[in-house]
């Protein structure tokens, strides 16, 4: 009895030290620790703005997980045994703030690097080789990638999987010159935008904008709606029209400015654009093209983006915002945490609606 009772109590240390917050590692644990930030941004309504999730706005994500740099095929029960250099997992994680988290249980193995990508947010589906993932977006929802990042089991410093934006905020402002001119428009019935509806990542560890493609089948053209500000309701909606906001009449002595009755009413988040300062023949180019109805007609808005005042803008629209202003005239465990990137304010965008 003697000799096994340093047995027991050695059990009961491991146990002790496995329960208390202090980590420690021995040769047995096949842990992994990631972290996670977002480049600015909420399972979200509305654009995820935050850069550390919060309780009250966790970034949802699936993990896949490879021994295998940008590959990710996943193959039901190869999550590695401690002996082997075989894992490919894919799991799904609830971020709810900047630190580690625990995903699910699994043995990695012991001297190999394990690497891992996260897609925002659920419901990616993967090819069959491995290589890329597709999300079908439907303009409310912020879709967001995590390029590759990789770790041993015992790293200190952990890996940190960084969410990038991929589609493209478009913020929507309205104001008519007049009174009489929102009465002539009628109400606002409905805000449209031509887009793809799916977007597809190659898995790459070098991760490029290029690698990013979107409506791939050829056919995924659709009429995009827009949704409410802060919500993710349909703008306006089928049974609540919208009145266009217009200054009122003013008084021979008085100077009104319209700009202080614009409203913003909508958003979309929707295909990126690389946007041309100037078409072949040297004149601005649109880059959207809206559908605005009301009660009383229909029209096609052309979008022309600008960085400032009279500034054409000219790059890449990913992860980037506009503000447009229509205005109306007549292992054992591993463990993950994450961060998203900052939205970047791309600029406004011109809009005149003409009766």
């Amino acid at each position: 009895m003697k000799k096994i009772m340093p047995i027991l109590l050695c059990v009961v240390l491991t146990l002790s030290a496995c329960q208390s917050n202090v980590l420690e590692l021995n040769d047995t644990d096949r842990r992994i620790y990631l972290s996670v930030a977002v480049e600015s941004s909420v399972q979200t309504r509305t654009p995820y703005t935050l850069t550390t999730p919060t309780p009250e706005n966790p970034v949802l994500a699936d993990v896949w997980a490879s021994t295998t740099s940008n590959i990710y095929k996943h193959v039901d029960g190869a999550a590695g045994d401690g002996s082997n250099n075989v894992v490919s997992r894919h799991t799904k994680a609830n971020f709810q703030n900047g630190s580690a988290q625990l995903l699910i249980d699994a043995i990695y193995p012991q001297n190999n690097t394990v690497n891992f990508v996260a897609m925002h947010p659920q419901g990616w589906v993967g090819n069959d080789a491995g290589i890329s993932a597709s999300y079908t977006f439907d303009g409310k929802t912020d879709v967001m990638f995590a390029p590759q990042t990789s770790g041993k089991y015992g790293d200190t410093n952990w890996p940190k999987l960084t969410f990038k934006h991929l589609l493209t905020w478009l913020r929507i402002e309205i104001v008519a010159e007049s009174e009489a001119i929102s009465d002539a428009w009628g109400e606002l019935q409905s805000l449209t935008i031509k887009s793809s509806n799916n977007v597809t990542i190659d898995l790459q560890s070098d991760y490029r904008p290029e690698l990013v493609t979107f409506g791939s089948d050829g056919t995924s053209i659709i009429d995009m709606p827009f949704y409410k500000t802060g919500e993710n309701n349909v703008f306006p909606d089928s049974n609540t029209p919208y009145t266009i906001p217009a200054p009122p009449p003013a008084n021979k002595d008085e100077e009104i400015d319209k700009m202080d009755y614009v409203e913003e009413v909508a958003y979309v988040l929707c295909e990126p654009v690389t946007a041309s300062k100037v078409d072949d023949e040297g004149n601005n180019t649109t880059e959207y093209t809206l559908t605005v109805q009301t009660t009383e007609r229909t029209v096609e808005v052309p979008v022309d983006l600008m960085s400032g005042e009279n500034t054409p803008y000219g790059e890449n629209t990913m992860g980037k915002q506009f503000t447009l202003l229509l205005n109306f005239k007549m292992g054992n465990t591993i463990t993950v945490a994450a961060r998203t990137t900052d939205w970047e304010t791309g600029g406004i965008a011109s809009g005149e609606i003409t009766e």
